[in-house]
């Protein structure tokens, strides 16, 4: 038997936090609130890392996703394109576009090079982060994706659904 996890930290907010995402490699922790405003937590000082809160201007935002290094964060809406953002200084960058209607799940691989993206419109995308292309698409059959996680190396991921399936997917070489 394993014993109970200790809580390490406690963060006063006082804007409700809307999601919440790990850099692991930065060994940071990303917050966006309901207000839009992104904070970077790091894990060893609980310290705030950027100089001010960055203000991400989409108070519908869903999903967060912060790359292992923490050096962009990318968040999605009910619709449009996935936006990016550079840290620390919270510069707009050019956007993932592809899917069309709300974006279910978002995960970096851990090395940082790719994102996996599943959205409503029943496709599971796969993207080179450094060129924001589009290197893959996959069409789903079921209603719902309700998580994607990649393996350490990068090659396979994880996608999980509603209806209680599990799908793993082999990233060609």
């Amino acid at each position: 038997a394993h014993p109970p996890p200790e809580r390490q930290f406690s963060w006063p907010v006082s804007t409700e936090v809307r999601t919440v995402a790990l850099a692991a490699e930065a060994r940071a922790i990303g917050l966006l609130r309901a207000n839009g405003a992104f904070s970077l937590i790091d894990t060893a000082t609980w310290q705030e890392q950027l100089a001010r809160p960055l203000l991400i201007p989409l108070t519908n935002a869903l999903r967060l996703a912060i790359d292992p290094h923490a050096t962009c964060v990318v968040a999605s809406t009910d619709a449009g394109p996935l936006r990016t953002w550079e840290l620390p200084d919270g510069t707009e960058v050019a956007a993932f576009v592809g899917h069309t209607g709300r974006l279910e799940a978002l995960a970096f691989s851990e090395d940082g090079r790719w994102l996996a993206s599943a959205g409503a419109d029943h496709t599971l995308r796969l993207w080179q982060v450094g060129t924001r292309q589009q290197a893959a698409q996959f069409p789903q059959e079921h209603e719902r994706v309700t998580s994607v996680v990649w393996s350490p190396d990068a090659n396979l991921l994880g996608v999980t659904f509603n209806d209680d399936e599990l799908e793993i997917w082999e990233r060609a070489t």
